[in-house]
């Protein structure tokens, strides 16, 4: 974004910092998520009933009182997460009076934070988003085989993840799923392969290795089932240009263009999140900003650790959404 001065006859034209909002996914949840900004802010709740509306099912009832077991069902954790960030995004929205595409200039969520993504940039509807997300987790979880799981890796580099990956192969299926880090990793496949990896990586001495609490194995080709029942169902969905740039998970770049999105949507199950490479291309947008809006810290994390002159706040409770307003709007005000 470039603003004019004029001093006599010599145009100067300074590029301004720019705001990039992000929208966490799977594995954010937590029961209470939201709690104090649906308590503290009028249009917070109101975003909450309007979900809950479209769901026919009492969204904060689950979230704020329920169990972990009934939060973390796959058909409701997705949403629990898309209306959290839809929450705090209305919050925004009210308090500083513009629309988020008018105050950032770039917006993006990690795998399912992606619909979030989309709905406040305007190219999804939220009865099409919240019906998306509902059948994403379905799908993910019918279509998935009963012995694949995921695990988290963090202390070791890309290229020797990889030759460990292939090392399993012979034995099953492994796939790096989500790159978030140049040394956080995810990795999806059969759990005989995921075991068989976790013993060599624990060999070489690698910092951290887990198991993740999930149902299926995301973002891997032994999802290649479940993206065909999604594309089946985003066939006749709405989709719009959306009105501000949007990073996709799948190509770690911009894309616009509604018929891309549409087939994006559904490669992301079987394709990784490119996390750590939209994150490096902050600089080229002169991204100097980032707002993770919903629950937890995790994306606003690993963009402060990303050391690409980018910096991230959360909007987890309600103290830290209210700093995240009062810094947006100084942002602003520098501009006018």
């Amino acid at each position: 974004m470039l603003t004019s001065f004029t001093f006599g006859f010599i145009v100067v034209f300074v590029m301004q910092d720019n705001i990039v909002f992000l929208f966490p996914g799977q594995g954010s949840q937590f029961v209470g998520m939201g709690a104090e900004i649906w308590r503290d802010f009028a249009s917070a709740r109101y975003a909450f009933e309007m979900v809950s509306d479209v769901l026919k099912t009492d969204i904060v009832k689950i979230m704020h009182h329920g169990s972990d077991c009934v939060l973390n069902a796959p058909e409701n954790a997705a949403v629990a997460i898309f209306a959290n960030s839809v929450a705090v995004a209305s919050v925004i929205e009210d308090e500083i009076k513009r629309p988020l595409c008018d105050i950032a200039y770039a917006i993006t969520g990690h795998s399912i934070g992606q619909y979030s993504a989309l709905y406040c940039a305007g190219s999804l509807s939220m009865a099409d988003a919240v019906g998306l997300l509902k059948k994403r987790s379905y799908y993910m979880y019918k279509k998935s085989p009963d012995n694949a799981g995921m695990i988290v890796v963090v202390g070791i580099d890309r290229d020797s993840l990889l030759e460990l990956v292939n090392s399993v192969l012979p034995n099953g299926f492994a796939q790096i799923s989500n790159i978030n880090a140049d040394n956080q990793f995810v990795v999806s496949g059969y759990n005989n392969s995921l075991d068989e990896l976790t013993r060599k990586l624990k060999a070489r001495g690698v910092k951290l290795v887990r198991r993740m609490n999930v149902a299926y194995p995301a973002h891997c080709a032994l999802m290649k089932d479940a993206e065909a029942e999604l594309r089946a169902d985003i066939r006749d969905v709405q989709i719009n240009k959306p009105k501000i740039k949007w990073f996709s998970n799948h190509v770690a770049d911009v894309v616009d263009e509604p018929e891309k999105i549409r087939d994006m949507l559904c490669s992301q199950l079987t394709h990784g999140v490119r996390w750590a490479e939209i994150v490096k291309k902050f600089p080229e947008h002169n991204i100097k900003y980032a707002y993770e809006l919903g629950a937890g810290r995790t994306l606003s994390g690993l963009v402060n650790r990303a050391n690409v002159g980018c910096v991230a706040r959360n909007t987890d409770k309600s103290a830290d959404l209210k700093f995240v307003l009062d810094d947006i709007s100084r942002k602003l005000a520098k501009t006018r």
